[in-house]
């Protein structure tokens, strides 16, 4: 037994002998420009404006930011120091007299482990305070994205197919995780800590 597919037929209006569908070779207008706007949905790439920026340090916490900058200023601050009590310890093993020689060492030796543990402490701290300020904003602008994808007037879902809605809403928000953190919490971290941000 062969089954004809069910037709679909619109009904004539009760009101009007007319009925309210458009003939097949003549789309809705909202249709025809949904589909053409969604079908140029490309990336911009280049400069990123200052804004785009400003928004994610929004996100991420007005306090938490601030900390992290002076941590991460403080970081710097530390590393240098360290740097320069290191060269000052290896200029001063050749001016040293021999009676005082142990002296003078160990005394360079414990602060320059001192600066070596705070500087370790600091960069630790930003560390965690710059994951802390990125789970904000990751959490933040999810939600927002969301709100906005939600609120999507239905002729953009019929219009824009869901696999490439979802594709852009992961990879927007891959770029949020991965991209925008790690390029702001390099302003305070040296290449050698940010292995641990990953």
């Amino acid at each position: 037994m062969d089954r004809l597919p069910p037709v679909s037929m619109r009904l004539e209006s009760t009101l009007s002998q007319d009925t309210d569908e458009l003939p097949e070779d003549e789309p809705e207008e909202d249709t025809v420009l949904m589909s053409r706007e969604s079908s140029q949905d490309e990336r911009e790439y280049g400069f990123i404006p200052p804004r785009v920026y400003l928004t994610y340090i929004t996100a991420c916490g007005r306090f938490l930011s601030t900390f992290y900058v002076l941590v991460a200023i403080g970081y710097e601050v530390v590393h240098v120091y360290t740097n320069f009590w290191l060269k000052e310890w290896s200029d001063e093993v050749g001016r040293s007299p021999d009676y005082q020689y142990d002296d003078i060492m160990s005394h360079y030796f414990v602060v320059y482990v001192l600066l070596s543990v705070i500087t370790v402490l600091v960069s630790l701290t930003s560390n965690i305070v710059g994951k802390q300020a990125g789970a904000n904003s990751r959490e933040r602008l999810h939600r927002e994205m969301f709100d906005c994808i939600i609120r999507c007037p239905v002729q953009f879902f019929d219009s824009t197919p869901i696999g490439r809605i979802l594709n852009r809403f992961a990879s927007d928000m891959a770029v949020v995780d991965r991209v925008s953190l790690v390029s702001l919490l390099a302003f305070g971290c040296d290449s050698s800590s940010l292995p641990f941000l990953s």
